[in-house]
């Protein structure tokens, strides 16, 4: 997500977390990241996906060595790439090695029902979800599925459907826990509604245009906007008012510069509790085809 190339190489060395190339039984190319082996497969999955494939050597194409973003190229032995790997990669590696012993997706399919329930319903809160999806997992399987809605910051919806419907078969600990994470969403919601309209007063005060992005702004989109998980503000800035932004989200908001990145500038606000990122480009979310109309984004 957000590559503008990825650079490939043929190979015959392939290790744990290497991300490979490979053609799938659909004759689709396919870039996703080796977890482990199994005999004589390596396993693969994708850093956002739930199913696994396994490929043998011969049946790897290429792997990556680096790749451009936003026309800056980034090795997969640079800094940058290896904090990402530890933060986000490396921390999933029981999710991974749970996954694995799941060969044919049988809790694939039953996970994928139960989740895309709750998931439909986080979109549109009058959908009649249908509650055996998840009550019939396991115990594990259900302990499995709050932990993963958890880390995808979804915790909160399902939290919703249990104060709805009291026959959702889970612990108790777990519902007075989900049920937090729901009634947390809304007084998040708030907060960062507030900040928004601050920022928003701040940047037009400055004479300085500006366009919320992403989770800040597509949860105007849900039927429920607080069901929309969101801890932090992203806006784009044309780089022209980059210097002058920074002083206002300083001055103006008090925030303490927090991080940069190629990608945006974070800054941490106190008040709210939330990290504000600014970025200087959006053409890194769209399609080569669809950048000629982020020309003029304002």
């Amino acid at each position: 997500e957000g590559l503008d190339q990825v650079h490939l190489v043929k190979s015959d060395d392939y290790n744990l977390y290497d991300v490979v190339l490979f053609q799938s039984s659909k004759n689709s190319y396919i870039l996703h990241r080796i977890i482990g082996k199994v005999e004589d497969k390596f396993a693969i999955i994708g850093d956002n996906s739930f199913r696994v494939d396994y490929k043998t050597k011969d049946e790897i194409i290429a792997k990556m060595k680096g790749f451009y973003q936003q026309d800056k190229y980034i090795d997969v032995e640079d800094e940058f790439y290896q904090q990402y790997l530890n933060k986000y990669v490396i921390s999933k590696e029981n999710e991974f090695s749970s996954l694995m012993e799941d060969p044919d997706g049988y809790f694939f399919n039953r996970f994928k029902e139960a989740t895309y329930e709750i998931y439909k319903y986080g979109y549109d809160n009058s959908y009649s979800f249908d509650i055996n999806k998840i009550n019939k997992l396991s115990v594990n399987e259900k302990r499995r599925l709050i932990s993963m809605i958890s880390e995808k910051k979804a915790a909160h919806i399902l939290g919703s459907m249990v104060a709805k419907n009291k026959e959702i078969d889970l612990p108790e600990k777990a519902k007075k826990f989900l049920i937090n994470e729901f009634e947390l969403s809304k007084l998040r919601y708030i907060r960062i509604e507030e900040a928004k309209e601050e920022i928003s007063n701040a940047l037009n005060n400055a004479g300085i245009k500006h366009i919320f992005l992403k989770g800040a702004e597509i949860r105007s989109r849900y039927k429920t906007p607080y069901m929309r998980w969101s801890n932090d503000i992203d806006l784009y800035v044309d780089l022209k008012d980059h210097e002058k932004a920074i002083e206002v989200f300083k001055n103006s908001l008090n925030c303490t510069y927090f991080a940069e990145s190629i990608q945006h500038v974070v800054f941490e606000n106190e008040k709210y509790k939330l990290h504000f990122e600014m970025h200087g480009t959006i053409s890194a979310f769209f399609p080569k085809d669809l950048k000629y109309l982020l020309e003029n984004p304002f």
